[in-house]
Order: C-alpha cells, then structure tokens, then sequence
C-alpha cells in the first residue's frame, strides 16, 4: 500500500464494501423503485446498497488518517478455518434440493464445524441436531416455505 494509507485492512474492507454497495445499488436500479408509500421491489436493495456505500465511504477515511498500522496476513489456522467454511458453505447449496434441508444444514454445521480445532465431534452433532431441526421447525413448519426437509435421495 502506499504511504498515505494507514490502515491497510480498513482501506481494503472500505474497498470491498463500497464495491458490494454499489454493484447493489446498481442491480437494483432494473427492478421498479416505486414510492415511499407504495414501495416497489428495488427500493429496499437500492437503500441497503446506499446505506452499505456510505459506511464504506466513512470506513475507508477512516484507514486513510490516524495512526499507522501494520498489514498483518492471516496465519495458516486462518486461511484453513476461511476455506473449510466456504467447502461448508458450498456443500449446503450443491446438497440442499438432492438431500433436502435437515440433512443439508447438518452436513455444513458438521463441515464447518472443522474450522476449530477444539471443537469435539460430540458438541459438532450436537449443534448440527439443533440448528437442522430448528431450521426445518422455523422455515418449513413455522414460515411455510416451499423446501423439503427430505430430498429425492431418500425417495420423498
């Protein structure tokens, strides 16, 4: 970086959240805007991605004065933790419609749950129990959307 930047991670987040707010506001700029009082399907996005747009604004000023810091990379437990997420992530959206959503969110929790070292086979079930039976409670049974708690694998 150079010498004006004096928080590097605050210069690159501010890069990245303004890149997010205004790819945002630009997207939603195709869907129709409507009125404060009969708000149509862009308005929201259109909003978040100001909102989102402006804070980048202030967090990047805020990486470019104040006292220097130094760039420190994330470490190898770091960059491990980072892309077992991201394999978690990933498995819950290529498993979702064959599995369906019970077994789908217990394969990412238990996937992502490899992020820590620490954490026990036993408290990874555990929470992946929780988390994929409340989930079906919440979504399925509560919310009434229109995704199987079984997929085709099991013939449902």
């Amino acid at each position: 970086m150079s010498s004006f930047v004096r928080k590097p991670k605050d210069v690159i987040a501010g890069v990245l959240f303004l890149a997010l707010g205004v790819f945002t506001v630009v997207h939603s700029l195709g869907y129709d805007i409507g009125t404060p009082r009969r708000m149509g399907p862009g308005m929201f996005p259109l909003w978040l991605g100001i909102i989102m747009s402006g804070l980048a604004v202030m967090i990047l000023i805020g990486g470019l004065v104040g006292e220097r810091e130094r760039l420190i990379l994330p470490g190898r437990a770091a960059l491990r933790a980072l892309v077992v997420v991201l394999i978690g992530s990933l498995a819950f959206a290529l498993l979702l419609r064959p599995l369906g959503m019970l077994p789908a969110i217990a394969l990412m929790v238990l996937i992502g749950s490899r992020a820590m070292p620490d954490y026990g086979w036993g408290a990874a079930i555990l929470t992946a129990a929780v988390l994929s039976i409340g989930s079906v409670l919440i979504f399925v049974k509560l919310l009434g959307q229109a995704v199987p708690v079984f997929g085709s694998v099991f013939g449902v």
